[in-house]
């Protein structure tokens, strides 16, 4: 069996796997806001397609990266779906609206991811980028104007954070392309372990990565930055620079966007605030919107 037919079996078999799962969400909805019809709702059980579409897929060496999310988020799915399932048949009520939101949340980014596998999969750049298995730059600005429609429409709030390496370039002078790209593999790494299953993260320039963060306000924003910040110092990583050994550190810059928001220069901005802020190396910056107006009238204020 080659490889393109795999590739073609895969994505045909994630069909059974959408339509199965949909049906299964639909009855989960019901048990779940009206508990008190459980008795005349037929019996149903958790589909079984999707698990064994992965262990397929696995030994296929198929997407795996792609596939190790697309499991994270199926199993976060499926303990809520049983948990609110069991609360509201314990209490004979519906669940709280935050919670059910929450499983709505999941099987929304559970359903677009994996519609997304299949897009990435089809096309010639599979939107991964092949040194840190995070998203490419190629994809950004398609994922992100589908955060903006959700904001606009369902007024769904996300948080966008820019985060780079403090002092990447004096690390690359001094140090192998080999151990500058063990430095963005490690940082891609504690990003993955810092995110939620249903968040993205990209590669942007040699020492930046932006990190979409679905359903988070700025404060929601900042407390995905301090897991990064936990995570990296429980690494416990350093760097050479300069012939000593110090602690490897991250900066960062936080915003969240709004309804009309043209992202490249959203990312342009906080880039921007971040090479002028001045604070110390690892610190966390909330950016705050201004109109082009006011943004250069700042700059020439700053320069005079």
């Amino acid at each position: 069996m080659n490889l393109e037919y795999n590739v073609y079996q895969r994505l045909k078999e994630l069909l059974t796997v959408l339509d199965e799962y949909t049906e299964w969400f639909m009855q989960v909805v019901r048990r779940v806001t009206y508990p008190a019809g459980n008795e005349k709702i037929a019996h149903f059980s958790k589909p079984t397609s999707f698990l064994k579409w992965a262990d397929r897929a696995e030994a296929d060496d198929f997407a795996p990266e792609m596939i190790a999310r697309l499991c994270k988020l199926h199993d976060e799915l499926s303990l809520k779906a049983d948990k609110l399932i069991n609360e509201s048949m314990k209490h004979a009520r519906p669940v709280e609206f935050s919670e059910f939101n929450k499983l709505v949340t999941l099987f929304e980014e559970f359903l677009h991811h994996t519609r997304r596998l299949e897009r990435d999969v089809m096309l010639e750049d599979s939107g991964i980028d092949t040194l840190t298995g995070l998203r490419s730059y190629t994809v950004l600005e398609k994922d992100l104007g589908r955060e903006l429609e959700r904001l606009a429409r369902q007024g769904k709030a996300f948080s966008l954070a820019l985060v780079r390496i403090d002092n990447f370039e004096e690390l690359k002078k001094e140090n192998s392309q080999e151990i500058s790209n063990g430095y963005l593999k490690l940082v891609a790494e504690l990003i993955k372990k810092s995110m939620r299953s249903f968040d993205d993260a990209y590669r942007l320039e040699t020492n930046e990565f932006a990190l979409s963060l679905k359903q988070a306000n700025m404060n929601g924003g900042f407390k995905a930055l301090e897991r990064l910040k936990r995570e990296l110092e429980k690494s416990r990583a350093t760097c050479n620079l300069g012939g000593k050994i110090i602690p490897l550190t991250l900066s960062s810059c936080i915003a969240e966007p709004l309804p009309g928001d043209n992202l490249k220069e959203l990312l342009q901005n906080l880039r921007q605030d971040l090479d002028k802020s001045g604070k110390a190396e690892g610190s966390v910056l909330e950016y705050f919107e201004m109109s082009p107006l006011q943004r250069f009238i700042k700059e020439t204020g700053d320069k005079a």
